[in-house]
């Protein structure tokens, strides 16, 4: 059975939480820009100081501006990856690109605590499929890294850095509540 992928609804809300963010920054550098140049074309003396604020605000919005948007590129890449259709067949899964990965290498779908890409930001909520004994070999073994990414990222400490989990593919037509 093959199911069109699509990116699931928390990528997609980030997303489109990042372009407002963006939306909004633009719109005060611009702002302040503009607040400069009418004051001038209305024929107020500049003070020096408000040239240093207004260059200070773009200067400050400019480099908070470049995280979400290094962000969002990151995501933009990543979205061509959850356009692979989704491959159910008897011998396994195929998702990703990746597969078809037997059946016994992974549990059914749950929602689990699980360290963040980042570990800094502490632990997330998601809709994954643990690995099981053979499939951790199989995944952290002989797969190529590049694979290995499509399917999730590697936790753990340093010293135990492995990729322990599918994430739950976005399915077009199919909402989060079916994996729950």
């Amino acid at each position: 059975m093959r199911l069109a992928g699509t990116e699931t609804g928390y990528s997609r809300g980030v997303r489109t939480l990042l372009k407002v963010v963006l939306i909004f920054g633009y719109s005060v550098l611009v702002a302040a820009v503009l607040t400069v140049l009418v004051l001038w074309l209305v024929g107020v003396h500049i003070h020096s100081q408000i040239i240093i604020g207004a260059v200070a605000v773009v200067v400050i919005a400019g480099l908070a501006l470049l995280i979400p948007a290094f962000v969002l590129r990151s995501m933009n890449r990543s979205r061509t990856n959850d356009a692979f259709d989704v491959i159910l067949e008897p011998n396994g899964l195929t998702l990703r690109g990746v597969g078809p990965i037997p059946w016994t290498h992974f549990a059914p779908a749950q929602m689990k605590l699980v360290m963040s890409k980042h570990g800094g930001d502490g632990y997330k909520r998601r809709a994954v499929m643990p690995l099981t004994d053979a499939g951790l070999a199989t995944v952290n073994g002989p797969l190529h890294p590049d694979l290995r990414d499509r399917l999730f990222y590697a936790t753990g400490p340093a010293w135990n850095y492995l990729y322990r989990y599918i994430a739950v593919p976005g399915v077009q037509g199919m909402n989060r509540p079916g994996f729950d």
